[in-house]
């Protein structure tokens, strides 16, 4: 019995029996076709990228062919050697095995929301010399640096969001944004269902790691890890140190020239985090 599996792609296959179970809804047919055909009755049945002239192209997957289920699509399909060898050294028949189940095709465009697929944090912290610090005994008495170097432990985090996308996000976009803090409210989906939020100046943007996959259905997947480090420093984030003149943290600012030109320049600039989470265009 013949199949037009793939819109004209006709070949000579034998169905030996099938089972179709209504409820999942799946099915599952055995087959024999020669031995010559079989690779190319799997890919039209499963589908998947085609190399056509130096261009990749995707394919559907083979609905079921007898019109009893809609919806289904081939899957996997299994191959065994039939007979003998024969004088070439190769089996005459093989026995396909289809399964058929329902496929989940997704719509991928620029309008579709991406996907945080994983959040990952390390908190730490690191001891920094303070400068000409202040401190001084219950009598008043002021430490002298001999006494102590004054220092202060400064927390920070750092966080790992691996993000897929629906298309192709322009990775010179992000790499822009490197080396920057944000320069709103930064915001991240956590288990309970909000937001953890940090201010803006605290989430240093610290690198990128690029990845395409071609998914079981044959799509492309673009992930992109994306490396940040949050220190908040009383709210004002990277861009202030600790005073010890009025122990507190403050914004610093670069000083002007010599001529008196310049300066008021924070150390590290703001950017605009939403575009690490959206296709660019």
């Amino acid at each position: 019995m013949g199949f037009d599996w793939n819109n004209g792609g006709l070949y000579d296959y034998e169905v030996i029996s099938e089972h179709v179970d209504r409820a999942s809804p799946s099915a599952q047919v055995v087959g024999h076709c020669t031995w010559a055909d079989r690779l190319t009755i799997a890919q039209q049945l499963v589908g998947g990228l085609q190399n056509n002239n130096g261009s990749w192209d995707y394919n559907e997957p083979a609905s079921y062919p007898y019109g009893l289920l809609d919806g289904i699509k081939c899957n996997s399909v299994d191959i065994k050697p039939l007979g003998d060898y024969d004088t070439s050294g190769n089996y005459n028949q093989a026995e396909l095995t289809m399964g058929f189940g329902v496929y989940p095709v997704l719509t991928y465009d620029d309008s579709n929301p991406i996907t945080i697929a994983q959040i990952t944090s390390n908190a730490s912290a690191e001891q920094l010399p303070l400068p000409n610090g202040k401190f001084q005994w219950p009598d008043g008495t002021v430490l002298s640096e001999d006494d102590w170097k004054p220092s202060k432990v400064f927390p920070s985090v750092e966080l790992s969001v691996k993000v897929l996308y629906a298309a192709e996000p322009l990775l010179k976009d992000i790499t822009d944004l490197l080396g920057t803090v944000n320069d709103s409210d930064f915001n991240l989906p956590n288990a309970n269902g909000s937001d953890d939020t940090w201010a803006e100046n605290t989430v240093l943007f610290l690198g990128v790691g690029v990845e395409t996959v071609c998914n079981s259905e044959g799509y492309l997947c673009y992930q992109r890890d994306l490396k940040f480090a949050i220190r908040d420093n009383d709210g004002l984030g990277w861009n202030a140190l600790f005073n010890t003149s009025t122990n507190q943290f403050e914004a610093i600012t670069s000083t002007p020239d010599d001529s008196g030109n310049g300066g008021g320049k924070s150390p590290y600039e703001q950017g605009d985090f939403s575009t690490l989470f959206q296709i660019q265009s």
